[in-house]
């Protein structure tokens, strides 16, 4: 789970932090006893965690994937409606059955260019580029844009919206690939983001 607490403004800090420190996790078996208390990390080693998800070599056995996911985890309404127009492929059944050889070579086709193309366009079209760093805006609520809630959660769970976070990114300085062989520095003024 990756959880988030909202702070509003400086002078509600205290109380986030508050929270964060009374958040604790056990086996739904042991509750309310057996609980683990959250453990403080000044570092982002619970990120590493989550690896990037990488659909550019996924073979057809993960349209069997999906079947199976959707029958254990019923999608809401609104996202039932879309999950329906994948029936014809055999998704979205209560029996998968493996693709003919004639569909199953069409739905391998079909995995790379959908996620390179697709996926990687639509971050790249919704970025803004502000001093040389790379800068996902405007993005709202995209619970029932399957598309777009895919093409977000690529490099790993929980993103937000806007109001909530901004999430930046530099691939270039001064038009050179960034690179692990040189050193870069990060040097923040400080400022106010807050009204």
């Amino acid at each position: 789970m990756l959880a988030r607490t909202l702070v509003k403004d400086p002078a509600d800090l205290h109380a986030a932090q508050k929270i964060h420190r009374s958040y604790s996790s056990g086996r739904l078996s042991d509750y309310p006893k057996g609980r683990i208390k959250a453990k403080v990390a000044a570092n982002a080693e619970a990120f590493n965690i989550f690896a990037p998800i990488d659909l550019s070599t996924a073979t057809v056995g993960i349209y069997k994937e999906i079947n199976e996911l959707i029958t254990e985890y019923p999608p809401l309404a609104a996202d039932a409606a879309y999950a329906k127009t994948v029936r014809p492929v055999g998704v979205d059944v209560a029996a998968y059955k493996a693709p003919s050889s004639s569909l199953a070579s069409t739905l391998q086709a079909a995995i790379a260019p959908a996620y390179t193309a697709a996926l990687d366009e639509l971050i790249l079209d919704s970025a803004t580029v502000v001093n040389g760093w790379s800068v996902v805006l405007g993005v709202g609520d995209i619970t029932h844009n399957p598309i777009k809630r895919a093409a977000f959660v690529i490099d790993g769970p929980g993103f937000q919206v806007e109001k909530e976070a901004l999430y930046y990114s530099m691939g270039r300085l001064d038009g050179n690939a960034l690179t692990g062989s040189n050193t870069y520095t990060l040097t923040f003024r400080r400022a106010s983001c807050l009204g």
